[in-house]
């Protein structure tokens, strides 16, 4: 990928997304209003879903999904939110400004998608939409929570 490459490497961490993302979006991250909705398994594999505000005022919420990769059973949340993650979001943005694209190149993204974009984001610059880095953020926070719905008690 010509501006995310230099930051994955193999791993796909949280931070690493979060590092990689567009300057310009993690400023307006800052205005998404992003609440903890759900984690539950899914194939062994934790997944823990967002729910996020449109700050334009259109009224429109989106959903954001992300997968525990390194989830340890006995040892609780601490390692997989430092581990690696696939995320997901359903607005227009992670499609059309090619996140999905790039997530299935570097393989952190849960849906894949073919298609490039070569009109909205040709330089493939970024990792992920505001939503997703409003939601990453938000992680680390909803820890109890996340344990709780998962039925950690640690």
């Amino acid at each position: 990928m010509k501006y995310f490459t230099e930051f994955l490497n193999e791993e796909k961490t949280k931070k690493q997304l979060l590092k990689g993302a567009h300057k310009d979006r993690g400023g307006r991250a800052k205005g998404v209003q992003t609440k903890y909705q759900s984690s539950r398994i899914v194939a062994k594999i934790p997944e823990v879903r967002f729910t996020s505000s449109d700050p334009n005022g259109s009224g429109k919420d989106w959903t954001q999904r992300v997968k525990l990769l390194n989830y340890d059973y006995e040892g609780g949340l601490a390692g997989p939110l430092a581990g690696d993650v696939e995320v997901s979001c359903d607005c227009p943005d992670f499609l059309y400004k090619g996140f999905m694209y790039i997530g299935t190149q570097n393989r952190y993204s849960i849906e894949a998608e073919k298609r490039a974009p070569k009109v909205r984001n040709p330089m493939e610059e970024g990792t992920m939409c505001k939503h997703l880095i409003s939601a990453l953020r938000l992680l680390a926070k909803q820890r109890v929570k996340i344990s709780k719905d998962l039925g950690i008690k640690k």
